[in-house]
């Protein structure tokens, strides 16, 4: 087990904390961010994010990488269902896999929800 302390007084003023953890054979559980200010307080810089489609084993994954990063970045289409994640925090450098899955049986490719993307995130909202 790996422990590992960090104070918020060491982190510069516009400094976010980003953490990750994983089980014994290093597969990621989780991962979360922490502020010590109010997100408002900080200079958050507007990310570009690209969203790539693809259908896997009749899925349609959603790819998003972000050129800055990106806090609380959420995908919506206009098809009933939901991603299997949302409000993500985005970071350069690191693509997140979305799968799609649709709601009252219905059955979408990525074709079918590309038209109705909509990605945004925390920047965009003040």
């Amino acid at each position: 087990m790996t422990a590992a302390t960090i104070h918020a007084a060491d982190l510069a003023e516009d400094e976010f904390l980003y953490f990750v953890w994983k089980d014994a054979a290093g597969k990621v559980l989780g991962e979360n961010d922490y502020f010590p200010k109010a997100y408002k307080a900080y200079e958050l810089v507007d990310a570009n994010i690209t969203a790539t489609w693809s259908d896997r084993e009749g899925q349609a994954v959603l790819t998003l990488v972000a050129d800055k990063p990106a806090f609380f970045a959420t995908a919506t289409v206009d098809v009933p269902g939901y991603f299997s994640d949302n409000a993500l925090t985005l970071l350069p450098g690191r693509p997140v896999e979305l799968a799609f899955v649709p709601r009252h049986g219905a059955e979408v490719t990525s074709a079918d929800l590309a038209g109705s993307l909509k990605v945004r995130h925390l920047a965009e909202t003040f």
